[in-house]
Order: structure tokens, then sequence, then C-alpha cells
């Protein structure tokens, strides 16, 4: 009885939720399926299936050459050792990333791989263990798991369809599936005013425990997940209905009873509708939505799910050189999807902005004002409602441009990944203040400068809930830049100061310090080299003063036009009280190949 009041209950939810919904969108979304459906059947008069399937492979071979091949693969080793304290990175790390494109007539079938794989033992290469990142027994050796990461997938198209297949992204809204990476298989297919995309596949792999590890790892379920999207009309005027699946394998881990952290696995629903409708040319109204509904404990019926919307809407006039704009958001304070990795949530905004051009578009000006609030479920301590605000200035003519931009906002934020670490929700507020000039002297072709002076001053605050337990911090930065330019021998010389400052939990740290740089083109542009130089004073409240020098060394060389070769080498050295010193040696060497081929290429 109790599981079919839930039910019920929760059918209520989704048909208040999509009537509130579709009250709001009815006197757009009307004209814009008529206008539509007007373009539909001047488009199809020789019918639908004959327009957009009978002669789909018409003129296949008209355009083009039968096939060509064009891309790149590239191989990227680092190697890292130290002296005098810690290691910060692994000694040895590979990278091997590769994209095709096999073009067949009008068939374009683009592939990507990235594979990764370190040696935690020794700063040499061993060939071996990039080899071993191809094997499929990885995902039965948890610590070999840790130390191999290999993505790789394809997506071809041809005109209105689209497939993905392997480690793919798609986005079919931003409430629901959110560009959430995957291991599956997906498809769009937008024939005429059609919008249709669906997908399928695993969202996160099984992570079991390792006790082996200093610190225990958080156990994680294996999730799969489905989405689709179905929809109608155009790039200006459309109607998307959303959703997004997702649900953790209850049997994929094994957690022993005695474990101190009893993550259950968890299941979720989410529903999305989208609309956009251009009117009178200049109004563009906007409507993103989402409700979703979260199972805390897929083995407990008992446990009701968790039910949360989110409404993102707005209304804009567009004129040539003048916009402005309303906006309303309204997230609630649990709102999350399992297609997305977090969401700003819990909060109420009200806003408005104008922007516009002056003395002929020199000069360019943003500006917002908004209320926003939260503690929308009532059940927090104290409620916040806050004024937001920001503005940007833009200027430039010729040789100078300048920028000042300030904003003051606040973030509530909840991973989704970890919901069981209270740590990683917070509730953030920041204001952001920048000014940036920049001053080029190009007049003279043998000698060019550019003169940059920026600053940023941030201040962040966490937990407004408990100001006395908030972890306040101000971050003050400064840096000048001088660029000289020679064209004719191609040498660069940079020159630049820099100033830090940042107060943490009442402990303020300063950082300053110059920095110089010289890069020259050899053998008619066929090898660059430089070098830069910096050097840094790091100072405390408590004293704890030290230096910092950094020093790193580039050759990059085009053996041909296909094949080019980068080395980088870094020497880190850092003296504490003139005592304690630390060094750090990396290098990295990169190789790319990039090709074009075409086999069966047409004769003129």
């Amino acid at each position: 009885m109790a599981k079919f009041q839930k039910t019920k209950a929760l059918k209520m939810r989704c048909y208040f939720f999509w009537a509130i919904v579709l009250l709001l969108v009815f006197p757009f979304s009307v004209s814009a399926q008529l206008e539509s459906f007007e373009n539909l059947e001047e488009a199809t008069k020789d019918g639908f299936f004959k327009t957009y399937f009978t002669d789909m492979f018409k003129g296949f071979t008209d355009f083009g050459d039968p096939l060509t091949m064009s891309g790149g693969i590239g191989l990227n080793m680092r190697s890292y050792s130290n002296s005098g304290g810690q290691q910060r990175q692994d000694p040895f790390f590979y990278s091997l990333n590769t994209n095709l494109n096999v073009r067949v007539y009008k068939i374009s079938i683009p592939f990507s791989m990235i594979l990764t794989a370190r040696n935690k033992t020794s700063s040499l290469p061993n060939f071996g263990e990039l080899a071993d990142a191809f094997k499929n027994n990885i995902r039965d050796n948890i610590e070999g798991q840790r130390d191999r990461f290999v993505r790789f997938g394809m997506s071809p198209h041809y005109k209105w369809m689209k497939l993905h297949l392997g480690h793919r992204s798609m986005n079919l809204s931003k409430f629901t599936l959110s560009n959430l990476n995957f291991f599956g298989t997906g498809t769009e297919l937008n024939p005429g005013n059609i919008r249709f995309a669906a997908m399928y596949g695993r969202l996160a792999k099984a992570e079991p425990i390792d006790l082996s590890l200093n610190t225990p790892n958080l156990p994680i379920y294996q999730r799969k997940g489905w989405g689709t999207k179905i929809g109608y009309g155009t790039e200006q005027d459309f109607v998307d209905l959303i959703v997004f699946g997702a649900k953790d394998d209850a049997n994929s881990i094994d957690i022993p009873l005695n474990y101190p952290s009893q993550p259950s696995p968890q299941s979720n629903l989410t529903f999305g509708l989208n609309i956009q409708k251009q009117f009178a040319d200049r109004f563009r109204f906007r409507l993103e939505s989402g409700l979703s509904m979260i199972s805390a404990n897929i083995n407990d019926e008992a446990v009701a799910d968790d039910q949360n919307t989110a409404f993102d809407a707005s209304l804009d006039y567009e004129g040539e050189n003048f916009v402005a704009g309303f906006k309303f958001k309204r997230i609630d304070p649990n709102y999350k999807s399992f297609g997305a990795f977090f969401f700003n949530n819990d909060l109420v905004e009200y806003s408005a902005n104008v922007g516009f051009g002056l003395m002929e578009d020199k000069a360019n000006v943003n500006l917002s004002v908004g209320i926003q609030s939260n503690n929308i479920s009532l059940l927090k301590s104290t409620t916040t409602s806050r004024l937001i605000y920001s503005g940007d200035l833009s200027y430039a003519l010729e040789a100078f441009s300048a920028n000042a931009n300030y904003s003051n906002n606040s973030t509530d934020i909840g991973y989704v990944l970890n919901p069981e670490l209270d740590s990683l929700n917070a509730v953030i507020i920041s204001q952001n203040a920048g000014l940036n000039f920049n001053y080029s002297i190009t007049g003279n072709e043998r000698m060019q400068h550019t003169f940059t002076l920026s600053g940023n001053l941030q201040e962040v605050s966490d937990d407004i809930d408990n100001p006395l337990e908030s972890a306040k911090s101000q971050m003050m930065v400064a840096h000048f830049i001088y660029n000289l330019m020679f064209p004719e021998s191609k040498t660069r010389i940079t020159a630049r100061v820099n100033y830090n400052q940042n107060e943490l939990a009442q402990m303020l740290i300063k950082r300053s310090g110059f920095g110089f740089g010289v890069s020259q083109s050899l053998l008619e542009d066929k090898m660059n080299a430089g070098i830069d130089i910096n050097f840094f004073n790091n100072s405390n409240a408590l004293s704890d003063n030290s230096t910092n020098l950094n020093t790193q060394l580039r050759l990059g060389y085009n053996i041909s036009d296909d094949l080019n070769l980068n080395w980088n080498m870094g020497f880190l050295r850092t003296s504490k009280d003139n005592s304690d010193t630390f060094k750090e040696f990396t290098g990295n060497l990169g190789i790319q190949y990039n090709f074009n081929v075409n086999p069966f290429a047409k004769n003129e």
C-alpha cells in the first residue's frame, strides 16, 4: 500500500510539473509549431519519407573522392625525479593520442583515442607498460586500473544522421544529460525539423575497495544510463522533450559489513523540457527545465524518492548594438542528475542585463543586476537574500585596449559523484574585480613592443550559514609583462614582474618575483628554441620564508611537413630559510605525426 501511494504521489508530482511548464510556454510554442509545420509542408511536398529517406543516398558519389584519410598521432613522455623532499609526480608518464578522420564520399568517420600509463618506480621509459594498457585484463587489476587510462570512440555522420560509439559525450539538456562522458552508443537524427537523440552506456566503472592503500578508496558501483530527446523545430525555434535515467548495479562490488563507509546503490530518473522561440524579429524566449527523481537506495523500497525541480528562463531583446533581457532561475536544494557533474542549487534568482556599444563601438558595456536568495525548502536555520551584480567595460582603439570587470555571485555546489562526502558540499560567495591594460608599438618594422599590465582581486567565503566557521580567503594578483619582438631575426624577449597575495584562514601569504625569457626561430623556421627563468620569494605570517628558482628549456623541431618534435626540460630549486633545499627535474618529449592520404583521387 505504501509503495502504491509513493508511486501515485510521484505521478502527481510529474503531472503538476509539466502543467506549470506548459502554462508558461503555451503562448510561445503554439505560434512556433504553426510556422514550423508550414515550413515542413513546403519542404516535404513530395512526401516526408521520400524527401528524407528514399532519397537519402541520392547524389552520394556526385561530389568528393571515394576515400580520403587524415589525422594525426602523438606520443608524449614525461620523466620526473627529485631530491630533498616528497615526490610530487610519478617518475614516468606516457600519453598516446590519435585522431583519424576517414571520409568515404560524403560519409565522415572521425575516430579518436587517448591512452595513458605511468611508471611509479623508475624515471626511465618502459614501453611494455604502454603496451599493457591495451590489455583487456586491466579491469581485473585494480592497481593497474589506476595506472592506466584508455578512452576511444568514433562519431560517423552522413547528412542528418550521426552515430556515437565508444567513449563519447552528448548534451541532451543542461538539467538532464550534459556532456557527461559515457562508454556505449548514441545517435542524433535530424531529418528536416525533427530533432531526435538517444544514448545508452556505462557512466561509471565499478571500483571495489582496495584495503592495501594507505587511505582506502571510496567504493563505486558500476552505473549505466540511458537518455532520449524528441523535439521539433529549427536552431532558432524548437521544443525538446528529454528523458534520462541511470541506475547502479548493486552486484558490481562487494562491501564488507565492517567497512565504515557503506554507500548504497542509487537510481535516477530525470525529465527535461527545453523551448526557444524568436518573435517580433528582435525578441527571444528561452526555457530550460528539469524534474529529477533519485532513489537513495534501490534495495530499500521504504526509502522515498527525492524529487526536485529546476527552471531557467530568459526573455531577451537583441538589437544591432543593444541587448537587454530578464532572467529567472529556480533550482531546488537537492536537485541533481546523474548525467551532469554538478549543479548550482538551492537558489531563486531574478536578474536583468543590458549590453550596448559606445563611441562607434570602440567601447562596450555589459551590466547585470539581480536578487538571489536560498533556503527554498526553509530547512536551514537562516535564509540569505542578497543583491548580485556584475559589470564589464572594454575599450579598444588601435594599439591600446583596456578592460575592467566586477562580479558578485554565490554558488551552492553539491557534487554528484561522491554524495556521501559532506565535505564536497559547500556554499560559496565570491567577489571578483579585475583590470587589464594592453599597449602595442608596431610602427617600426625592425622592432615591436607590447606592454601588458593586469591585476585581479578575488574574495571567497564558504558556509555562509555559519560565518564563524567560514574559510574566508582573499587573493590579489598583479603582473606586468613586456615583450620585445625583432621581426627580421625572429627573436622574442620577454620580461615580467609578478606579485601574489593570498589570505586564507587569517594566514597571510605573499609571493613576489620576476622572470626573463628568450625565444629564437632557426633554420628557416624549422626550429624554435627558448629559455625561461623565473625567481620568486615567498613569505607568510609565521616567518616561514622560502625562495623558488624555476628554469625551463624548450626546443621544437619540424622534421618534415608532417612530423615534428618538442622537447622541454625543467628545473625547480626551493630553498627554505637558506637551509632546506628541494630540487625537482622534469623532462618532456613529444612526437606528433600528421597525415593526409587520398589514394583514389579523381582526375581533373
